[in-house]
């Protein structure tokens, strides 16, 4: 018997997918993908993907090479009061963000997050993080590739989150992108709930391990404040004093 109920003669089954196949082909109407907008075949758009949601592309078609190469534009990495390791640097669960690929849109626990781009000028910019309505931001950070700065970074994130599994708040970290390949931005989310304390208990330990002079020294001039010459931090200085900072 057939789909619709009919007899069908021994191995004219195949024979009727043939057909069928070879009128989709025929009334086939040519896609474009969203991302590198190059026109799919049937036999691609047939392995083509949507923008999954809470992405740039949702809902987009996404041809089976752009959806396969789409990199994480935020990783957010979980760590759970109720884990006393806490997986250590790895959280107990990670989720990552693309442009067409969202991991927390199916996932009931923190929500959907979102990811958008934040343009600094003609060619530069950053990611930002926008969390669902019960989780805020209480610090935000940036790393600077092999610096001091990135170092004390790293004792502040193990302070915070021993804090944190002490205190029994679930926390999240969030590795951001940005336009320069040799930092990343660097967020921490904590539910509303416990943000007045998170922010409080934030402040203390960012007042011991993050220094904004020798951030801005690394950040402007590339250098650590050991090697850095009096030029170097005139020029510091003036920069941060340019783009806003102290």
């Amino acid at each position: 018997m057939n789909m619709d109920g009919q007899p069908v003669l021994p191995g004219m089954e195949p024979l009727r997918y043939q057909i069928e196949d070879a009128e989709h082909r025929r009334d086939y109407v040519p896609v474009r993908c969203a991302i590198c907008e190059k026109e799919m075949t049937y036999d691609e758009h047939q392995n083509a993907s949507c923008g999954e949601e809470a992405t740039q592309y949702e809902g987009d078609p996404i041809c089976e090479t752009c959806y396969c190469e789409d990199e994480a534009e935020a990783t957010l990495r979980v760590f759970d009061a109720d884990n006393p390791e806490g997986e250590g640097d790895y959280g107990t669960s990670i989720f990552e963000i693309g442009s067409c690929k969202n991991m927390t849109a199916c996932d009931g626990d923190i929500g959907t997050w979102r990811t958008k781009w934040v343009k600094t000028d003609a060619w530069r910019g950053y990611i930002d993080l926008i969390p669902p309505k019960d989780w805020a931001q209480f610090h935000s950070d940036c790393s600077l590739m092999a610096s001091e700065d990135s170092a004390m970074l790293e004792k502040y994130d193990a302070a915070v989150r021993k804090a944190f599994i002490a205190k029994g708040v679930r926390l999240i970290r969030a590795a951001l992108r940005t336009s320069n390949c040799c930092s990343a931005g660097v967020d921490y989310f904590v539910e509303k709930k416990f943000l007045k304390w998170a922010t409080a208990a934030s402040r203390k330990l960012a007042d011991v391990f993050r220094d904004p002079v020798r951030f801005n020294m690394t950040a402007i001039t590339g250098k650590d404040p050991a090697s850095a010459g009096v030029d170097d931090y005139v020029v510091a200085a003036l920069g941060a004093k340019l783009l806003g900072g102290k």
